[in-house]
């Protein structure tokens, strides 16, 4: 469903990917199920953001803001781009996009926004914005379980051994990745054709734990935080 596939954006986001690649990568695994690029490019821009809320939220009806230094990454990563896919990635009107391009010293030339040559203090402030908004990047974002089940499903549907899956999973999420117990157990779900990744509702009584059994997690992997235990538990 199209929150799953939110999911897989995120994903392919956090593994440091451009726009192109991610697109590939979606349509390999989803084929005519995949998101349009310029779906793909308004998540995209959303991650840049900070913003990692995968559900639909309500229209207000007002236009966005625009962040400056989003738009600078999109227009630098791609200077191609055209206007209307800047105002689609941005979530504004076409004439919004194309003015604020202006303003920030962008020209249009063949078809390729080129911008001003930058004195010296332009320069100290681009770079500014960009280790404030690598900071943002590497800092703001801590996947909650539900992602990193559907990130896990993504890694099995392109046929990733666990192994891998938990690899590529630590390197996207650092501390904040499944351990290797837990991979093994979503993958084993998988394999058996449930792919259900939200909770499943326990009746009867509470699981009984085995201390021996919470040793054997804690000696595998000692920096597995609470919740990462109780799921596998």
């Amino acid at each position: 469903d199209k929150v799953h596939l939110r999911h897989v954006m995120l994903y392919e986001f956090r593994k440091g990917i451009n726009v192109a690649a991610a697109v590939k990568n979606i349509q390999d695994v989803y084929q005519d199920e995949a998101p349009a690029k310029r779906t793909v490019e308004k998540w995209f821009a959303k991650f840049r953001r900070g913003e990692f809320n995968l559900e639909d939220e309500p229209r207000s009806g007002r236009p966005s803001d625009i962040d400056d230094d989003v738009l600078r990454t999109l227009v630098l990563n791609n200077p191609r781009i055209s206007t209307e896919e800047v105002a689609t990635a941005l979530n504004v009107d076409r004439s919004t996009a194309f003015r604020r391009l202006k303003k920030m010293g962008f020209d249009l030339k063949l078809d390729i926004w080129v911008p001003h040559l930058l004195t010296e203090k332009n320069k100290i402030k681009r770079i500014s914005a960009a280790v404030s908004l690598l900071g943002r990047l590497n800092n703001d974002f801590v996947p909650n379980k539900q992602h990193l089940r559907e990130a896990l499903l993504f890694c099995f549907n392109v046929k990733k051994s666990t192994a891998e899956a938990r690899r590529l999973l630590e390197e996207a999420y650092g501390k904040h990745a499944p351990s290797k117990t837990t991979c093994e157990d979503w993958f084993k779900r998988f394999r058996s054709g449930d792919f259900d990744t939200e909770d499943k509702e326990r009746s009867g009584r509470p699981k009984t734990i085995e201390d021996a059994d919470l040793q054997a997690l804690l000696d595998e992997d000692d920096t597995q935080t609470q919740d990462q235990l109780a799921e596998v538990l």
